[in-house]
């Protein structure tokens, strides 16, 4: 089974995304934190499809449709059809009822509609796949839902539910279906569609806002205000004077970035001396 992923697009558009990502990277290189849950779920699915499944079926993970939009976890295409799946990392004891889900609260142990709605959910995921799909024009098959948990932990009571509830011990019949269907569709059909929907998700990461600055002064303004700009703080004097390497200097950041982002660093290197301090501590 091929597989394309595009989480890693997301962080790379925008300016914010990049001190996030420069976050992230700093909490990695100290170990802190985890890995986000539901990417573990499409993990775990996509492992063991991947000993499964051949090459007539590609998997593609976090896909945009639209600028915005949010992330369509995956969508499995192969010779008998199209599939969107809905992982989800949590834990719990959940019912499913035709399209309501219910979670049991964990104070009075008693079943009530949970916050999101995952059934709701992953049909607007397969909804918003099929709407793609019949603005192609050629004749594709409707894309079945499937709802996906990878935590052990998750126990789901279902009831006549609106989607495929799968648990991570049973994908081997989530396999069974896959292939017993009879081929619907060729390489080339197969490949079309795939073409077609990394490109939205490229050009849906690529897309950025523009704000542009008013070319006319607002009539509310006041002219004491502008008689004097506000004097810069000490670090962020202190930063534009730095001379960056080109490698830094090509993020283009503002001042006022550069000072959170030093700020998150220091932050980070106390926390690591904090951690080395206990450990030499306690040991």
């Amino acid at each position: 089974m091929k597989q394309i992923d595009h989480a890693s697009l997301a962080s790379d558009v925008g300016e914010e995304n990049i001190l996030k990502k420069l976050q992230t990277g700093l909490q990695d290189a100290l170990k802190i934190g985890s890995k986000d849950v539901h990417l573990q779920a499409q993990d775990v699915l996509a492992n063991q499809l991947g000993r499964m499944l051949d090459n007539r079926f590609i998997l593609l993970r976090n896909i945009i449709l639209t600028p915005g939009s949010v992330p369509i976890p995956m969508i499995l295409i192969g010779s008998t059809g199209l599939w969107v799946i809905n992982a989800r990392g949590e834990d719990g004891l959940f019912k499913a009822e035709g399209e309501n889900w219910l979670e049991m609260n964990r104070k009075d142990q008693q079943l009530q509609p949970a916050s999101r709605n995952l059934i709701r959910q992953t049909l607007d995921f397969t909804q918003a796949v099929n709407d793609f799909i019949g603005a192609i024009g050629d004749p594709y098959p409707v894309a079945q839902p499937v709802l996906f948990f990878g935590h052990p932990g998750a126990h789901i009571d279902a009831d006549q539910q609106a989607v495929r509830i799968v648990r991570m011990d049973a994908v081997d019949r989530l396999y069974g279906t896959l292939i017993a269907g009879k081929p619907i569709l060729d390489s080339l059909q197969t490949q079309k569609l795939v073409d077609l929907l990394v490109k939205a998700s490229e050009d849906s990461h690529a897309q950025k806002v523009e704000v542009k600055l008013p070319e006319t002064k607002d009539e509310f303004w006041q002219e004491e205000e502008e008689e004097e700009a506000p004097e810069p703080d000490a670090l962020t004097k202190t930063l534009s004077g730095i001379d960056l390497p080109p490698v830094l200097k090509n993020l283009h950041l503002t001042n006022q970035q550069w000072t959170i982002l030093v700020v998150m660093a220091a932050v980070e290197v106390v926390i690591l001396i904090g951690f080395i301090l206990f450990i030499l501590i306690a040991f």
